[in-house]
């Protein structure tokens, strides 16, 4: 019996040479995937921040857009308001604009 457990020693020794070997492996391979994983998640973050800014930058391009179109209908607004005004006075001062004759 003392025969067969010295040479089972070996086996043994060497599977688990083995197995530390495979374990070894499968977590040099997992490293290489969650390092791969990262540089992929570390370029999508880069793009969506690019995307980001550029969705900043065209709202704040639109919102100066708006702001002048706003100015622009105000000013407008308002000479229509002034005409208004002076055609109602017009309207409820008639004898302003009688002709003389």
């Amino acid at each position: 019996m003392s025969d067969q457990k010295e040479q089972n020693q070996p086996q043994t020794e060497e599977n688990e040479t083995q197995q530390m070997s495979s374990v070894e492996q499968q977590l040099a391979d997992i490293r290489s995937l969650i390092l791969q994983m990262r540089s992929e998640m570390n370029q999508r973050f880069d793009a969506s921040a690019r995307e980001m800014a550029a969705l900043r930058q065209d709202q704040a391009e639109r919102y100066a857009d708006l702001r002048e179109r706003i100015s622009i209908i105000n000013d407008k607004l308002s000479a229509l308001q002034r005409e208004f005004d002076r055609m109602r006075r017009d309207i409820e001062n008639p004898d302003r604009f009688s002709l003389k004759s």
